[in-house]
């Protein structure tokens, strides 16, 4: 037997080497201590059904927790939060895009049936037939967002392309995943606060086909003329707005709210008639001016006939005033104005007084006879047509016009 760590040769069952003092591998008691091991090993147990059963689990649990995160994250993303937000506005889904605003405050002129009226009405015409996801870009630090998009409509085959901008929330979403906002979609981009109305006092306002109550008038800012409602909160979206001024008028305008037009001033114009009122207006112009010049040739007193122009209760200062004046004239003018008769009248210009009452400016049409006194002491006459521009004052009371005032009223009749 020869040594492991020397080579020397040893006699047959040696311990020790005799050269170096090494032990001897081989050796009775090397081969004991390894039958001694080999001995002492047991045999191992196979697993039983039970102890099976628990290690399937826990793999089963791991694989569904992974394929669970795999899913939620894909949900999550900024393809996905893109492509349901298309969806929602190819199906009309309004009910899904107003929850996904996600409003905070009072919803009055805010709530979910003025968003989907509102929608409806603002939404382009074209709708979108097709579309597919393309491409997701970052940037700022991963912050925010573009998904591309192309798309076709019902009316254009070919492909179109299309954006959705997106902004990473701060918080977590489900505690493990990036919460993505479609940027042009929330809160800040859909939404004016405090809306400001300004309107003649005692006017009843009407908002989205909300009437706007008492409670939201600013006193600090309304006066005795007029009244300045706040609305809270409102649509950036092109909203109809309906006011029925204190005699009865009825204003109705389009306005559009935006982070630039904070406030709106009702105001009237021509536009504001319709062509039905227009011709109320001007036959009941035409017939006061009528009653005027013939009450004024005649010299009659203005408390005798007042009463055929307006009705009680109208403060007629202003329209006794321009009468008067106008009877002054008369009688000064070389050619007497003997009759006149108001044939036609168009409206140029409509405002707003103050007052509440309606300044309008018109062309007014008319037959006319005058005499005069020729070089010869002759009286003659002379009858003929022309036109005029006046500017007249009307209350309106409950579907009526009643005048309240007239200016540039002609006094010169020519008789050639």
């Amino acid at each position: 037997m020869f040594c492991g760590e020397c080579g020397a040769k040893n006699k047959k069952g040696s311990l020790f080497c005799a050269e170096c003092g090494a032990r001897l591998e081989g050796s009775e008691v090397d081969v004991t201590e390894k039958k001694e091991e080999v001995e002492g090993s047991k045999p191992k147990k196979p697993m039983s059904k039970k102890q099976k059963f628990i290690a399937l689990g826990i793999v089963l649990v791991v694989v569904i927790l992974g394929i669970g995160y795999k899913l939620v994250s894909d949900a999550t993303s900024p393809k996905a939060i893109a492509k349901k937000y298309i969806t929602a506005l190819v199906d009309s889904d309004w009910d899904y895009l107003y929850q996904y605003i996600g409003i905070e405050g009072d919803h009055t002129f805010v709530s979910k049936d003025i968003f989907e009226d509102l929608m409806s009405e603002n939404i382009d015409g074209t709708e979108i037939s097709n579309f597919k996801i393309k491409d997701v870009t970052y940037s700022s630090g991963n912050l925010n967002a573009e998904v591309d998009f192309v798309y076709t409509t019902e009316d254009n085959s070919s492909e179109q392309e299309g954006t959705v901008y997106l902004t990473k929330q701060k918080d977590k979403k489900y505690l493990f995943f990036d919460d993505w906002k479609i940027s042009n979609f929330n809160q800040s981009s859909m939404i004016v606060e405090d809306y400001e109305i300004k309107v003649l006092k005692d006017s009843t306002v009407t908002y989205a086909g909300v009437e706007v109550d008492k409670k939201y008038r600013d006193e600090n800012q309304s006066n005795e003329q007029y009244d300045v409602y706040l609305l809270p909160q409102v649509f950036m979206m092109e909203t109809t707005l309906k006011v029925i001024l204190p005699g009865g008028l009825e204003v109705e305008d389009t306005v559009s709210p935006s982070s630039y037009y904070t406030s709106y001033t009702v105001n009237f114009d021509e536009d504001s008639l319709s062509e039905a009122e227009k011709t109320k207006i001007t036959n009941q112009v035409k017939e006061d001016l009528t009653l005027l010049y013939t009450k004024a040739t005649a010299n009659t007193a203005f408390a005798d006939f007042q009463g055929e122009l307006a009705k009680d209760g109208l403060d007629l200062t202003a329209l006794q005033n321009d009468y008067q004046e106008l009877v002054t004239d008369l009688l000064d003018a070389s050619n007497v104005l003997t009759s006149i008769n108001f044939t036609g009248a168009v409206i140029s210009d409509v405002e707003l007084t103050s007052a509440g009452n309606l300044e309008i400016d018109m062309r007014v049409n008319y037959d006319y006879t005058v005499s005069y006194t020729s070089w010869n002491d002759e009286v003659s006459t002379h009858s003929d047509s022309d036109y005029n521009y006046v500017t007249v004052v009307l209350n309106y009371d409950n579907g009526s016009y009643y005048l309240v005032g007239v200016d540039d009223l002609m006094t010169y009749f020519s008789r050639y």
